[in-house]
């Protein structure tokens, strides 16, 4: 190779290198493109679509076992947002616009062309008057896991509705109401005229009346500090400056922007699962991860592990399980064949904690979010739109006569102590017998003993006696 020769080649190279370099620095300036993504995250914590995480395993009869009644806590389907979100969430019209026109007249912000389309073809239509409905999606859900239950369990849930084979129970809000009406179209037909009555009995929506739960837990700052910590890590300062800056903004957003905009990315992918939402292709993947991380440490204290109120709110559906199969164990015939009770998030994260499930052996909190990135509590798989816990009996010809198995969204649960999620029900009873003793797995402690009211109310009426003393002897100083 001449030196003339070997020059050339040297330049091209150059050439070649500043030319790849160059298209590398315009793909990290234009940055992630979810409108290019094949695979998008589609994890949102309570939030997240069914048809994401349910279980589509085919089911196998068990050898020997028939099923004598399927229980289900079903917390109803994908919704509207509530009056409170609507507004935050009609507020983004406005942050559409600066990001709009931080692209394309400031050329500040590094989002992808195809995904600033999808901005300009967003619109949030929805009025607070339709705050918190059950959508087209969210009847299909209940709908359709009426007929694929019907599907598995023929031999008892394939008849005509009766009151004496079903019960079917939901709280008195719109969206649960309509729940249970697709679960009874998709189980009995579409021609089913089932009256449903609902019932804010102690198994279904025991914290709604709960005065000390809601003081101890849902008003109270102190139950969700880990929470308020997290957001303050480093870790979400970083994220809030990356995704400020990913839009173009010349300054930080807010932690409640940020929540909106994940909030909408969320909710866009529940109502439509094939269309892209501009609002997700504001985070990156692990961005999407952290803020699923907070939605995680709201539960985990809301109605999870974190606090041990929760547990007690739990214990009435884990005990209307046991009490309905200790009969079936006793062969009692007036046990119905489906029991059917549709709910909120709170009740059935509830019942999962009290039953032991996705229990993690560590506390989560806001200071070891990478130690707990395998962690069993995720709300997105656990506690999404429709999420249910199904816990069937089975009347067995060979070995064990009493079984139970428990699935979670259609995934069968591999309970502590049982063969592959086939549990003996004997032992079920003897593991459960101290937590759903009747003494104590009840709604007692949501209200003060009157031993503490009459206290308080003695004290109140010593200061009102101290102070009428005061008042005299002041008169006559």
């Amino acid at each position: 190779m001449t030196l003339q020769t070997f020059q050339d080649v040297k330049i091209t190279s150059i050439i070649i290198a500043l030319f790849v370099s160059v298209l590398v620095d315009a793909q990290h300036e234009e940055g992630y493109c979810l409108a290019k993504d094949p695979e998008p995250y589609l994890r949102f914590s309570s939030k997240t679509a069914y048809e994401f995480v349910y279980g589509k395993e085919k089911y196998e009869p068990i050898p020997h076992c028939k099923p004598r009644q399927v229980w289900v806590l079903a917390r109803h389907g994908t919704r509207n947002p509530s009056r409170p979100e609507t507004r935050n969430l009609q507020s983004l019209v406005y942050v559409r616009d600066m990001i709009i026109r931080n692209h394309e007249e400031r050329h500040s912000g590094h989002l992808c062309k195809e995904d600033i389309e999808n901005f300009k073809t967003w619109q949030y239509n929805l009025t607070e008057d339709e705050h918190q409905n059950l959508t087209i999606q969210g009847w299909n859900e209940h709908k359709f896991l009426a007929l694929r239950l019907k599907s598995k369990f023929k031999e008892i849930l394939d008849m005509p509705y009766s009151p004496e084979k079903f019960t079917i129970t939901t709280t008195d809000t719109t969206r649960t109401r309509l729940s249970a009406k697709a679960f009874v179209e998709g189980m009995f037909g579409p021609d089913s005229n089932i009256e449903i009555l609902p019932a804010n009995n102690t198994i279904i929506k025991v914290y709604k009346g709960c005065p000390v739960w809601i003081e101890e837990v849902d008003t109270s700052p102190e139950a969700f500090k880990e929470v308020t910590l997290f957001k303050e890590t480093s870790l979400m300062k970083e994220a809030t400056a990356n995704i400020s800056r990913r839009l173009g903004f010349a300054y930080n957003l807010t932690f409640m922007d940020l929540h909106n905009m994940y909030m909408m990315c969320a909710y866009s992918k529940s109502w439509d699962y094939y269309k892209t939402s501009p609002w997700c292709a504001a985070f990156t993947k692990d961005e999407l991860k952290l803020m699923e991380y907070v939605r995680d440490l709201w539960y985990y204290y809301k109605s999870g592990y974190g606090m041990d109120i929760n547990l007690k709110v739990g214990c009435p559906a884990v005990r209307d399980i046991m009490e309905r199969f200790t009969r079936l164990a006793n062969n009692d015939e007036s046990e119905p064949n489906g029991v059917f009770y549709f709910t909120h998030t709170t009740a059935v994260n509830s019942a999962l904690s009290r039953l032991g499930i996705a229990k993690d052996p560590y506390m989560i909190r806001h200071d070891n979010y990478f130690n707990v990135s395998k962690r069993l509590w995720q709300t997105s798989l656990i506690g999404p739109f429709m999420s249910n816990l199904q816990a069937i009996f089975y009347k067995c010809t060979e070995g064990e006569e009493n079984r139970v198995m428990f699935f979670l969204n259609e995934h069968i649960v591999n309970y502590e102590g049982c063969d592959v999620g086939l549990c003996s029900f004997k032992y079920l009873k003897e593991k459960l017998a101290s937590i759903v003793d009747p003494s104590t797995c009840n709604n007692k402690f949501c209200f003060k003993s009157s031993a503490n009211q009459l206290s308080n109310h003695s004290f109140i009426l010593s200061v009102i006696s101290l102070l009428i003393i005061l008042k005299t002897v002041y008169r006559f100083i």
